[in-house]
């Protein structure tokens, strides 16, 4: 299967003399023209032309979204942070499990809100979010605080049951894109069976934080978000993953 990915990665880098062009920026800097005259893409005889992030032509040669063409294949793709590396197939996160992941995956246990405009949602190899820098995530957790809440009212927290399962909790923490111009301060606490473990403060422009929190022989882990109220805001744990 691996040789038939290598051949096939290679292959779609391909010569073509098309017709129809768009000029585009690359860069902010210099303009080129690509072509959007890929009719399709067939894989094993079947047709698997994307939806979306259409294939395209340049100087000559056929670009595709290597994450399509890979779990089309088969394979798992994957975005290590701390690296700035595409994981394709294999990889050393093998006994991670993720939130909202089927069917092995993990489910929160407990959530509670100082105003019932606050939310929290998390996705496993899902819809596409965005950190404050532009980072994009697949698997996330985000909470948020509206900005109806008052000082008292301006929190919430989840929590996950680990019943002495897990070693760690790994992630990316920081404000989402879409509230990066949140005029609160945000904290962050982790707790590991009710004691606080770690604390983080976020505001507009505050930089994305990788973490990595022990919970050896932990039965749960929380993670509270809280401001002091007035403005929208929203935390993303990206990439957050539990290992065994």
């Amino acid at each position: 299967m691996k040789n038939n990915f290598t051949s096939l990665i290679t292959g779609i880098i391909i010569g073509a003399v098309l017709f129809g062009s768009l000029c585009v920026y690359a860069d902010g800097e210099a303009m080129i023209k690509i072509y959007y005259n890929v009719k399709d893409i067939v894989i094993n005889k079947v047709s698997k032309m994307p939806e979306e992030e259409k294939p395209f032509i340049y100087n000559g040669r056929t670009y595709v979204p290597l994450r399509y063409i890979a779990e089309n294949l088969g394979y798992e793709v994957d975005w290590d942070y701390e690296t700035s590396s595409v994981l394709i197939g294999e990889t050393e996160k093998e006994n991670s499990v993720y939130p909202g992941e089927k069917p092995n995956g993990i489910d929160y246990m407990n959530y509670q809100e100082g105003h019932t405009f606050n939310s929290f949602r998390y996705g496993y190899n899902t819809s596409i979010i965005k950190d404050n820098v532009g980072n994009e995530f697949d698997s996330y957790i985000l909470m948020y605080i509206d900005d109806i809440t008052t000082n008292d009212s301006a929190w919430n927290y989840l929590e996950f049951p680990l019943n002495e399962e897990y070693e760690y909790f790994k992630g990316v923490l920081g404000l989402t894109n879409e509230y990066k111009n949140t005029e609160d301060v945000v904290m962050v606490e982790i707790h590991i069976d009710e004691k606080l473990e770690k604390k983080y403060t976020f505001m507009s422009g505050s930089m994305p934080k990788e973490i990595s929190i022990d919970v050896e022989g932990a039965k749960k882990i929380m993670f509270k978000m809280y401001t002091n109220g007035g403005s929208n805001a929203q935390i993303g744990l990206f990439d957050a993953y539990f290992t065994k």
